[in-house]
């Protein structure tokens, strides 16, 4: 199990990300010493920001590329959950892609600059009633980004993925929150089980950074006219994706 409850002596994260702290390639070995001290150097004394992976992403391919072996990753967090989806609901998304993919492209990028600019930028007018109620939402009065549009990768399993963003409290550091941000087209729309995503992340940000302690999780559900914060259990997220990534693993594993 890769989350620690809130009961362990595991190390928290301090106010600051000191060149010092990186995640533990150790224990992956892909990573050279040269690369490692590379890595290191290029990192401020001290950051709000969680220092970036050295993971490429293709996104039109929508692939991942682990830089120092140059390994592509066959799978994605969102296959992984994609596979637990019945044939109908699959078939629904992919007829209503042209409507839901822009907008969330849209949202989804007016927030990663509101979050790390403090604007939110400039985005198609057609999407306002998504952005407005999301950039004014109370969450921001409490919580600020260590982390946005995040690369993460479980080598092993050959699986990789971005998280939406890593907030902290902004009066106390070493409260963390992991949150995905969801779109909707219909303002009485109801949210669905996003755990697996959510737990995939959860599950990669301890295999990089195994001292990184997120205490809480949840969705921000963007619908026209009103965002809405779902709280969403992370050990329950975490046993949930561990089902449907070996589910999935089991029936796309290769024949020899």
């Amino acid at each position: 199990m890769c989350h620690h409850r809130a009961g362990s002596s595991q190390w928290r994260m301090p106010s600051a990300f000191p060149a010092s702290y990186h995640p533990s390639f150790a224990t992956l070995s892909e990573m050279s010493p040269h690369q490692q001290n590379e890595l290191k150097s290029s990192a401020p004394e001290t950051s709000r920001w969680l220092p970036p992976l050295p993971i490429l992403f293709n996104e039109e391919a929508h692939r991942y590329q682990w830089q120092p072996t140059g390994q592509w990753l066959g799978h994605s967090v969102t296959q992984v959950c994609k596979g637990t989806k019945d044939e109908w609901a699959m078939r629904r998304i992919m007829e209503t892609k042209h409507i839901w993919e822009p907008r969330g492209k849209a949202v989804h990028l007016a927030l990663e600059t509101f979050l790390t600019t403090g604007e939110p930028g400039v985005y198609p007018a057609d999407y306002s009633e998504w952005v407005e109620p999301l950039l004014e939402h109370s969450v921001w009065n409490t919580y600020e980004a260590v982390a946005c549009e995040y690369r993460l990768c479980d080598l092993e399993r050959n699986i990789a993925g971005s998280l939406d963003c890593l907030l902290r409290r902004k009066d106390d550091h070493t409260q963390l929150v992991l949150v995905d941000l969801k779109t909707q087209g219909k303002a009485d729309a109801s949210p669905y089980d996003v755990s697996p995503q959510l737990g995939g992340y959860l599950g990669m940000l301890s295999l990089h950074w195994p001292k990184l302690y997120v205490q809480k999780a949840g969705v921000l559900w963007s619908r026209p006219g009103s965002t809405t914060l779902q709280k969403v259990d992370v050990d329950e997220a975490v046993i949930e994706w561990q089902g449907a990534r070996d589910a999935f693993l089991m029936l796309n594993q290769p024949e020899f």
